[in-house]
C-alpha cells in the first residue's frame, strides 16, 4: 500500500531546482504537495493548514529548517517531519533528531530514499509510534 498516495506533504527548501524536482516526484506518487522557499513562507501556510508530513531543508535564509521544526513541533506535535541538506554539520543533524525528526536525508538522495523515508514517517504517525524512539526511523 502506498501511504504517500493522497497524503499532504509540505516541502520547504530555498533551492528552487531541488524543490521543484521533489514536488514533481511526489505529485507523480499521488501526493498533494505544497511548497515553500523559506521557513517564514512555510509558517504562513502552516498557520491555516496541517500537512501529513513536512520535508524541510536545514539551511535557508531568514528562518532555517531547525527554527521551522521548533515552531512546527509546538503546533503539530504528532505530525512527522524530515530534514534534507547537502552540508549539514553533525551538530545540526543531532539537533534535528532531538527536535523529533524522523530522518535526515543528505543531498543528493535518490527517489527511493525519499519514498522510503516519507513512507516510514507516515507509517509511524499512523501507528502512533512517532515519538517512541529517539533514534532515526529505519527505512525498511
Amino acid at each position: 500500500m502506498n501511504l504517500l498516495k493522497k497524503s499532504t506533504v509540505l516541502v520547504v527548501d530555498d533551492d528552487e531546482f531541488t524543490l521543484n524536482l521533489i514536488v514533481q516526484f511526489l505529485v507523480g506518487e499521488g501526493c498533494v504537495v505544497y511548497k515553500a522557499d523559506s521557513g517564514r513562507q512555510a509558517i504562513q501556510w502552516l498557520e491555516c493548514h496541517r500537512p501529513d508530513v513536512l520535508l524541510t531543508g536545514v539551511y535557508m535564509p531568514g528562518m532555517n529548517g531547525l527554527e521551522l521544526a521548533r515552531w512546527f513541533t509546538n503546533v503539530y506535535p504528532d505530525t512527522p517531519f524530515l530534514f534534507m541538506s547537502g552540508g549539514a554539520t553533525g551538530k545540526d543533524i543531532a539537533e534535528g533528531y532531538e527536535l523529533g525528526a524522523c530522518k535526515f536525508l543528505p543531498k543528493p538522495f535518490s527517489r527511493e530514499e525519499l519514498f522510503n523515508s516519507l513512507t516510514s514517517a507516515l507509517n509511524a504517525a499512523r501507528t502512533h509510534t512517532l515519538r517512541q524512539f529517539s533514534l532515526p526511523l529505519d527505512d525498511d
